[in-house]
């Protein structure tokens, strides 16, 4: 993708139309990065919107804070994170013209099952009740997920949004960092140094129909003794479920945290 001015505001190129999935995605792991630190800090951004995100080349950067004030809050960042991601996915933002993906029935594949996923996630941040809304850091482990298949699929497709930068590596082993620190065992890994685990080909996941289907890493004593037997426990890239396989029939172990 050709260098942006560095006054293009998010906003302008969405007035041209949706963004490519993969820089879409990296643009919202970017934003998500900084609303993560901020409401780390115990601040809440309260401006996030395309308008006040600016491109910068493969990535983009969040205007300054409003600061501190009572008519601000972490779940109004939330819910307007997920409207800007929704608005680079569609090219619009969120309304009644656009149906909810979250009660599809049919499970797609491919790139148009992780525009899904994405979607999902976006309504998610903006249509979740308060007590169940997801964190930034839950949101931040999620979509830099969803990121980096993104990315490698564009990679093994030759048609990458962005050109590469030396940052992925870093990105990945903090992301794995930060998800161990979330409770969560597993992490996106990818890039030449911290690939994704196995992936397990020709199978498809019990729960979503998915075909990204990787060995997972024994969490608890009882799946190390399942992996030291030769069972592998196997979770789906798509929709975070676990399982075993016991004669070819699909045993539930469990979904991650990430996936509300």
């Amino acid at each position: 993708m050709p260098e942006q001015s560095v006054r293009e505001t998010l906003a302008d190129r969405i007035a041209q139309g949706p963004l490519p999935l993969a820089y879409a995605l990296r643009c919202a792991t970017d934003i998500a990065l900084a609303m993560r630190d901020l409401h780390a800090d115990g601040r809440a951004h309260g401006r996030v919107e395309a308008a006040t995100v600016l491109l910068r080349g493969r990535g983009a950067s969040l205007a300054a804070p409003l600061g501190r004030s009572a008519h601000i809050s972490i779940r109004t960042d939330v819910a307007a994170f997920g409207r800007v991601l929704h608005q680079m996915l569609t090219g619009h933002k969120p309304g009644s013209h656009s149906a909810a993906i979250s009660g599809h029935s049919v499970s797609r594949k491919g790139a148009a099952g992780l525009h899904d996923s994405a979607l999902r996630l976006a309504e998610r941040c903006y249509a979740s009740p308060a007590e169940t809304a997801p964190t930034m850091q839950k949101v931040l482990t999620e979509v830099r997920l969803l990121a980096v298949i993104a990315r490698q699929a564009d990679e093994e497709e030759g048609t990458t949004g962005f050109e590469d930068d030396n940052g992925e590596a870093s990105a990945a082993a903090e992301s794995a960092r930060e998800s161990r620190e979330d409770g969560e065992s597993e992490a996106p890994r990818a890039s030449r140094h911290h690939p994704l685990p196995v992936l397990i080909k020709g199978e498809l996941c019990p729960r979503c129909g998915g075909n990204c289907i990787r060995k997972s890493k024994p969490r608890t004593t009882w799946e190390r003794i399942l992996t030291s037997l030769g069972i592998t426990i196997r979770r789906c890239h798509r929709c975070y479920y676990r399982y075993i396989m016991i004669l070819q029939a699909p045993i539930n172990k469990g979904t991650t945290t990430i996936h509300h």
